[in-house]
C-alpha cells in the first residue's frame, strides 16, 4: 500500500521499464525516484543507494537464547537469530524496504530491492562450544552467488571441550549482483567436531 505520506513532486516521466517520478516523504524528510513498473509492481532508488537518512539504515537481531542447537562435526551450519531477545530493534529499518533485513526462520540475510552496488555491514556476536579439544573452526558468510562462495571472518581453534568460546566480528561486503538480491547471505560455521552454537545478536546495515 502507498504510503499517504509520500508526495510526489514534479512529473513523471515514461520509459520502456516504466514510469519514473520523484517522491518525498512530509515526515521522514527523504526522497527517492519511484518507478511503477508495467507489471503493477513498484521498485524505489534511494538517491544514496543505502536509505532515506543516516539513522533509517540498520536492524538489529537479539537472540532469547532459549534455543541453542548443535553444528555436526564437518558439514556447514547456519546461525540462526532468533529476533526475540531483549536487544531486538528495527525502529531504523530502511523505510523504502518491504521486507526485513533479516529471516529469522531460515538465518538469511534478506537484500531484495536493496540496490546492487549497496554495502552491506554486519556486526555478530555469537559463542561455540565444542564437544572435543583442539579443534578447528571458521566463521564465514556464504553466498548461492558464482555458484557458493564464502567470505571468512574467522579461521582459528577452539582449544578446550565443553568450554565456551566466543567470537565476534564485522564484515563489509557488496550486493555486487542479481544473485546476491535474490537468495541473500548466510552466517554459517563449519567445525572439526560437533559444536554446540549460542547464537546472541547480529546487527545488518545499509552503508
Amino acid at each position: 500500500m502507498q504510503d499517504k505520506k509520500l508526495i510526489n513532486v514534479g512529473g513523471a516521466t515514461a520509459k520502456k521499464s516504466g514510469v519514473y517520478s520523484l517522491e518525498f516523504h512530509e515526515d521522514s524528510h527523504y526522497a527517492h525516484i519511484k518507478r511503477a513498473n508495467n507489471d503493477g509492481s513498484a521498485t524505489y532508488f534511494p538517491f544514496n543507494s543505502a536509505g532515506p537518512t543516516a539513522s533509517n539504515r540498520f536492524e538489529n537481531y537479539s537472540d532469547s537464547g532459549n534455543t541453542t542447537y548443535t553444528a555436526l562435526d564437518g558439514v556447514d551450519t547456519t546461525v540462526i537469530f532468533d529476533g526475540n531477545g531483549n536487544f531486538e530493534d528495527k525502529r531504523f529499518s530502511p523505510e523504502w524496504l518491504s521486507h526485513d533485513l533479516y529471516d529469522t526462520t531460515t538465518g538469511t540475510i534478506t537484500l531484495t530491492d536493496v540496490p546492487i552496488g549497496t554495502l552491506v555491514h554486519v556486526t555478530y556476536d555469537i559463542q561455540l562450544i565444542p564437544s572435543s579439544s583442539n579443534e578447528e573452526v571458521d566463521i564465514f558468510f556464504y553466498f548461492n552467488a558464482f555458484g557458493g562462495y564464502k567470505i571468512y571472518s574467522f579461521d582459528s581453534d577452539m582449544n578446550t571441550q565443553s568450554t565456551i568460546h566466543h567470537y565476534t566480528a564485522s564484515t563489509t561486503f557488496f550486493v555486487i549482483n542479481e544473485d546476491v538480491q535474490t537468495n541473500g547471505v548466510k552466517l554459517q560455521i563449519n567445525a572439526g567436531c560437533n559444536t554446540e552454537i549460542v547464537p546472541r545478536f547480529i546487527n545488518i546495515a545499509l552503508l
